[in-house]
């Protein structure tokens, strides 16, 4: 069974639901190497059942992955819950932070900044086709 198989086994056999307000930020990520998914990071790491992310993938493809990143902001600033909703890729977004001048004043480690640009790059823990191995 391929990866893409598993993931849509997966997908068909069951639906979950998060309250907004605990989603701390909603990334966009790649699945299958397609930009179609959103990650989700959770304020506490039992937000999804002890998991502090989750990987999304929409299937139907990047132009409804952009339209859920849009809906997602708009629930968000209205309902002033305040998670970090990234519309833009990752080059515009690590040029938005202020992370480098943070670490080069040591304000954060090198780990913490190094953990927050890959993080930002688009490197998950949660999406199998990134790291070697068998599938």
């Amino acid at each position: 069974m391929t990866v893409a198989e598993r993931l849509a086994t997966a997908a068909q056999l069951e639906t979950r639901v998060w309250r907004l307000d605990f989603i701390r930020a909603v990334l966009p990520r790649r699945c299958l190497h397609r930009r179609t998914a959103l990650e989700l990071f959770f304020r506490e790491a039992g937000g999804c059942s002890g998991h502090a992310a989750v990987l999304l993938n929409v299937s139907q493809g990047c132009e409804e992955r952009r339209r859920l990143l849009k809906l997602l902001a708009m629930f968000g600033r209205k309902l002033d819950l305040g998670p970090e909703i990234v519309t833009v890729e990752p080059p515009q977004y690590i040029r938005s932070q202020d992370w480098t001048q943070q670490w080069k004043r040591w304000k954060m480690s090198t780990f913490e900044y190094l953990m927050k640009l890959n993080t930002a790059a688009g490197r998950t823990y949660n999406d199998l086709t990134q790291y070697p191995g068998e599938c």
